[in-house]
C-alpha cells in the first residue's frame, strides 16, 4: 500500500498505475488511520512531500507504523517491521 499526503498526489500515484494508494489528506497519521492502514496491511510504503514537513512526517509515521509493518519510503529507506529502518541497527 502506498500512502501519500493529498488527494490529488493519490490521484496521480493511480494514474500511473498504482492501484493501491490511500491519502491522508495531511502530513499526520491519526491513530484511526494507522489501525485500518494495519488492519489490512504488512507492507507500505510512505510517498509523503519532499519538502521539510514532509520528510518530518515520513519519518515520525515510519516510526510508528515499524513495529508492525514493512516500512520503505520514497526517499530509499526501507525497514522490516520491528527495524529502525537503518542497516546494522535494530
Amino acid at each position: 500500500m502506498v500512502v501519500v499526503e493529498g488527494f490529488f498526489d493519490c490521484l496521480k500515484v493511480h494514474q500511473a498505475g498504482v492501484l493501491g494508494v490511500v491519502a491522508l489528506m495531511g502530513s499526520t497519521l491519526y491513530e484511526e488511520q494507522k489501525r485500518a492502514l494495519l488492519r489490512h496491511f504488512r507492507s507500505i510504503i510512505l510517498m509523503l512531500d519532499g519538502d521539510t514537513a514532509g520528510r518530518r512526517a515520513t519519518t515520525a509515521i515510519a516510526a510508528q507504523l515499524r513495529p508492525y509493518a514493512a516500512v520503505g519510503d520514497s526517499f530509499g529507506r526501507r525497514g522490516a517491521a520491528g527495524s529502525t529502518g537503518h542497516p546494522g541497527r535494530t
